[in-house]
């Protein structure tokens, strides 16, 4: 996090420990797939096998693709000059969004998913516009104090007074679930 008089600056990192896993799992997928395709290109397998192999393949390399963005990714949050800014990269996954400040009526956490349940769900920052729309400023956060803080500080640097909105989360603080707060660098 950077913060001066002008700008607040947040950015933390994508990657998570179950990455190491699924570019494993990508690797056997893309294997797979490619001994399928040659196999029956030249000959050591039937023809039947081509149509598998390049669907197999196929599915590797998109699993590929966000693996990647899961070891390299940082989303970036910047208010300044009366704007909310979110961007996502270098790897292009999201598109980044800009939210004027004065459009901005709430900031609040919600539970991602349909569960209702904290154990094994991911937590949201939600900006609730003036107009009555929704935008998501944050998804797939592990940890609740991570989302309350950027919640906070958000909320401060727009100017906004926090309140309990329909759909909040409301559970405890001080209840997440390994060091994610961590990865909220300074920039």
């Amino acid at each position: 996090m950077n913060e001066t008089d002008e700008r607040l600056r947040i950015r933390w990192s994508w990657f998570r420990p179950i990455w190491v896993f699924i570019a494993a799992v990508c690797v056997g997928l893309n294997l797979g797939g490619i001994q399928f395709v040659v196999g029956s290109l030249t000959g050591a397998m039937s023809l039947f096998c081509l149509l598998p192999g390049v669907l197999l393949l196929g599915l590797g390399l998109f699993v590929a693709y966000w693996t990647l963005a899961g070891f390299v990714n940082w989303t970036v949050l910047i208010v300044e000059r009366g704007e909310l800014r979110i961007w996502h990269g270098p790897v292009p996954i999201h598109r980044g969004k800009t939210l004027p400040a004065d459009m901005i009526d709430e900031l609040y956490c919600a539970l991602e998913g349909d569960g209702g349940q904290k154990d094994g769900q991911s937590f949201q920052l939600i900006a609730m516009m003036k107009n009555g729309g929704t935008s998501r400023v944050l998804t797939a956060i592990d940890e609740i104090d991570l989302v309350r803080f950027v919640e906070q500080k958000l909320e401060r640097r727009l100017g906004i007074r926090g309140r309990t909105i329909e759909g909040e989360y409301l559970g405890d603080c001080g209840a997440g679930r390994g060091a994610l707060s961590a990865d909220a660098t300074e920039v």
